[in-house]
């Protein structure tokens, strides 16, 4: 029962973070949209969201959640065993919703090296908050979120991409 409140607690953070998230993006997106005019090409990104399927929209919300999640784990300090689930459900949904057998296998392979990336991060944390804090460990720890917030990026957009090209598809 303990460890259950636990995860409740952890994961209520993560909410937090996924509310704000949630309110900022809206009003980015309220901003951007107050003064839309189709006549001209300056926000593109609105067609991107035009004439989707239901199961798109559905796969673009799995794909926004994992991000958001993905940021919150790079941002936050502790990582749990719940997070793998939360890495891997959302990843595997997108790709039975997408068909994509291949892309099921690679999402699983690279949710697996995010997996470990982070709790790599949190090991060179903890070296470097407890034991020492040296220059070289720190550039490590730097260049490892850097490569994650890369990494993040490029699934993300891997995923857009898949959804993009079945809605070119389907028009």
């Amino acid at each position: 029962m303990d460890n259950i409140v636990y995860v409740v607690k952890s994961l209520f953070y993560f909410f937090c973070f996924f509310m704000i998230m949630l309110i900022f993006l809206s009003s980015v997106f309220h901003l951007l949209l107050a003064n839309f005019n189709p006549t001209k090409t300056k926000l593109k990104i609105y067609g991107i969201f035009l004439e989707m399927s239901k199961i798109q929209v559905l796969q673009a919300s799995l794909l926004i959640v994992r991000y958001i999640f993905l940021l919150w784990c790079l941002f936050s300090n502790g990582v749990e065993s719940y997070a793998l689930v939360l890495l891997i459900v959302p990843g595997f949904i997108f790709n039975v919703l997408s068909k994509k057998v291949f892309n099921t296998i690679f999402d699983l392979i690279s949710n697996i090296i995010i997996y470990f990336s982070l709790i790599s991060k949190n090991i060179i944390l903890t070296y470097l908050t407890d034991i020492s804090f040296v220059w070289y460990v720190a550039l490590i720890y730097f260049l490892l979120q850097i490569f994650m917030f890369l990494f993040y990026n490029y699934s993300f957009l891997k995923g857009f991409d898949i959804i993009l090209k079945k809605k070119q598809l389907n028009i």
